[in-house]
């Protein structure tokens, strides 16, 4: 686990330049855990690494809820002007269609 998030989380994280969002990381102190099970009881007993991590994670659910809102909103206007845009062809292979039928006066 530990070299996954060190390896490929992190670097992600780290090199977000066409995210659209930026997820704030905790200080380097905080992400330098040893993956041992003690280390790890040291820092959930640490009351400031407890609060400070609960707080990046907060705030990476509200940047991403926001950013899921976002593409939910995105994707119903793309519905929408999708449908218009067929309706529109429609019409047109309508008048097109009634058009080519019609004998020439």
């Amino acid at each position: 686990m530990n070299k996954v998030l060190k390896k490929v989380f992190l670097p992600l994280v780290r090199n977000q330049e066409d995210w659209q969002v930026r997820l704030e990381l905790p200080e380097e102190k905080f992400l330098d855990i040893e993956p041992k099970p003690k280390a790890f009881e040291k820092a959930a007993l640490d009351k400031r690494t407890v609060e400070i991590m609960v707080n990046v994670l907060r705030k990476w659910c509200t940047q991403l809820e926001a950013l899921l809102e976002v593409n939910v909103r995105l994707k119903e206007q793309i519905e929408q002007s999708a449908d218009l845009l067929l309706a529109s062809l429609s019409s047109h292979r309508t008048t097109l269609s009634h058009t080519s039928t019609t004998p020439p006066s």
